[in-house]
């Protein structure tokens, strides 16, 4: 080392060493982070586009013509969210960690919260992939996913499709002042713009079924015509925001517990993505 390096570093003191130090880290934590990032894109992208290929994306589900949904549906929709449990636990940390990042208080209490907030990328990725491999392991599409975790989270056990995790400004167009916020992108946001959306397809898909079938339910056919006529009228509308149809509530009303259990504002927002580009996929994370 040169004597003025050595002179610059004797005055410096330890308060730059330290930041030397931090730069370093954060410098080589950064390339890890970006090339980890990279990769679990890749993984979550193919493993998607493997179980699209087998089985029917949101926009090509169609709900079961007797209005119910089978026990064995159930069981497999969570023992999917039973086997994603570590990955939700994980990224849901680092969604708190952005949360914590928004909040008062010292420099390496946010340089904390930076370290385990710059993971979201790498854990929404580990996630979805987690996801992927898990739903074709139990031969269920994502579609068919998309549509137990909407009537059974957000119609039934009533949580908001909204629910982030995240701090937002009341006005999306107002200066978010660097604070890492979840955008909305849609009439009610994105979360309950998608799910709309996706709904709507399902339940007209489910209707034309329906319709075609020579001994159904009548009643069904007319509850599912009234409810799409409702949601294509008023743009605030929920699906099944009055109340899910009987045989819908019966088959789920065994399972309220672990359906409970398996939920998480944090991660909801990430949960329904289809990396695929069908016409299911869901919201992300701006940083401003």
């Amino acid at each position: 080392m040169s004597s003025t390096s050595s002179k610059w570093l004797a005055g410096c003191g330890i308060g730059c060493l330290v930041l030397v130090a931090i730069i370093a880290v954060i410098g080589y934590g950064g390339f890890t982070f970006v090339r980890g990032t990279i990769e679990g894109a890749q993984e979550a992208t193919e493993s998607q586009a493997a179980l699209n290929q087998v089985l029917p994306p949101p926009d090509a589900f169609v709900p079961w013509p007797d209005g119910s949904i089978p026990n064995d549906r159930i069981e497999r929709f969570l023992a999917v969210r039973e086997e994603l449990a570590q990955a939700r636990t994980d990224l849901a940390g680092s969604v708190s960690g952005i949360e914590r990042m928004n909040q008062e208080g010292s420099f390496f209490s946010k340089l904390g919260s930076l370290r385990e907030g710059a993971g979201v990328g790498g854990h929404m990725f580990d996630f979805l992939a987690a996801r992927n491999s898990a739903l074709l392991a139990h031969e269920m599409g994502l579609g068919e996913y998309a549509y137990i975790y909407g009537v059974g989270f957000y119609a039934w056990l009533g949580h908001d499709p909204e629910d982030r995790g995240v701090s937002a400004p009341v006005d999306d167009d107002a200066p978010s002042r660097g604070r890492v916020v979840m955008h909305s992108h849609g009439p009610d946001g994105a979360g309950a713009y998608q799910y709309r959306r996706m709904m709507i397809g399902m339940l007209r898909r489910q209707f034309d079924q329906v319709a075609q079938g020579d001994s159904l339910d009548g009643q069904l056919k007319d509850l599912l015509a009234g409810e799409i006529e409702a949601l294509v009228l008023n743009d605030d509308r929920l699906p099944w925001q009055d109340g899910l149809p009987t045989q819908i509530q019966e088959a789920l009303e065994p399972y309220r517990d672990r359906m409970e259990m398996s939920y998480s504002a944090e991660t909801n927002p990430f949960e329904l993505l289809d990396l695929h580009g069908s016409g299911g996929s869901f919201s992300g994370v701006e940083i401003d």
